[in-house]
């Protein structure tokens, strides 16, 4: 399948486009991606190679769009998912129904391969696009929980001035590390670093998921390829063990912290009902994040996971959606979807209440 418009045309990606993909990266975003960055990211998935189409205009590659594939688990079934990545359109390709054209092409062939279910979680400007141009459901907002390590930091990075630096300041040491220390855990429960992901970690996925409706599943495979073989991200995981017993993990995303001395749980997971070892990953993950350098440490965490978000506001995180507090503790994502037309799910994929998402559920973290 091939558009043309004044030598302008659409046609799925292929392997051989990695290296002129790391310049358009470069060109539209300033971002450096090197070609092994992109290789892994869209052609060393274990579920499968990147659904995308590419722009070339006289020859040239001038555009990106693409959406990785994902097991997801739908109720009790696996269904084949992607998630939402990449479009760029280099300035002197844009105005010309590009990005249209390249998603049109994506989905075609995403549709022909028997994907049921697109996530994304895009910017205000895309998500416009996503949603009344090309068929995309708006669920809701994904609230982000904030943890202050340096408050410091935290205040000098929002550019306050005079009073209001020093009030600003003052409530965000205040929230600094107080609330974590009043919640031990077990004793027994013993916490540490790995660098690989084993047979437990699928057991305790197995385990942990039936409380949750959807959500994308977080086999060994999927998660040694997203966490250990990423070679532009440093992760740090840690577990938590109760007489050998894997109970518990975190994944500690470092994406952030030189830009904005923020780093990220990129996965958070507990067998279900275990608070102890829940409190002793986030009391290690804090500990971890102040090692690190970070002011903040952040999690995603929807409402209706009730254990999580108590977990998190006793280790010391917020979020308050109240328009007269700190806009540190209000950031939200947005989060869409988009289901072939026709095709329906028990549970409803359009219910944002029906899925458990973390930031490693997004591409950036």
């Amino acid at each position: 399948m091939e558009i043309e418009r004044d030598l302008l045309s659409v046609r799925a990606i292929a392997r051989a486009d990695v290296e002129p993909l790391s310049h358009l990266a470069m060109d539209v975003l300033g971002d450096h991606w090197p070609p092994e960055f992109i290789d892994w990211k869209y052609f060393a998935n274990p579920a499968g190679a990147i659904y995308g189409a590419c722009g070339e205009l006289e020859g040239e590659l001038v555009g990106f769009y693409g959406n990785i594939p994902l097991k997801l688990k739908v109720g009790e079934r696996t269904v084949q998912g992607c998630q939402a990545l990449d479009a760029r359109v280099a300035p002197r390709a844009r105005r010309r129904g590009l990005f249209v054209k390249m998603a049109q092409l994506t989905y075609a062939n995403m549709d022909a391969a028997g994907v049921q279910v697109t996530y994304g979680m895009p910017n205000a400007i895309s998500r416009a696009g996503l949603v009344n141009r090309l068929g995309w459901a708006y669920l809701g907002e994904i609230p982000r929980y904030v943890k202050i390590l340096d408050a410091g930091a935290v205040a000098k990075a929002g550019e306050l001035q005079g009073v209001r630096a020093q009030v600003y300041r003052t409530g965000l040491a205040a929230l600094d590390g107080s609330a974590s220390r009043r919640h031990p855990g077990s004793k027994e429960i013993e916490v540490r670093a790995v660098t690989t992901f084993d047979a437990r970690f699928e057991a305790l996925w197995n385990q942990a998921s039936g409380g949750f409706p959807v959500a994308v599943a977080r086999d060994c495979a999927y998660l040694t390829w997203r966490y250990v073989d990423n070679p532009l991200i440093d992760y740090v995981i840690l577990t938590a063990e109760l007489d050998g017993r894997l109970t518990g993990y975190v994944v500690i995303s470092q994406r952030d912290l030189a830009e904005t001395g923020a780093v990220g749980l990129a996965e958070f997971l507990i067998a279900p009902g275990d608070a102890a070892s829940g409190t002793a990953l986030l009391a290690e993950a804090i500990r971890q994040a102040r090692g690190l350098g970070a002011a903040q440490l952040q999690c995603w965490m929807l409402p209706q996971h009730e254990s999580y978000v108590r977990l998190l506001k006793q280790s010391g995180f917020h979020y308050w959606p109240q328009s007269f507090v700190p806009g540190i503790f209000r950031h939200t994502t947005s989060f869409i979807t988009r289901v072939p037309e026709g095709m329906r799910f028990s549970p409803d994929l359009e219910t944002l209440g029906n899925w458990f998402l973390t930031m490693g559920d997004q591409d950036w973290f």
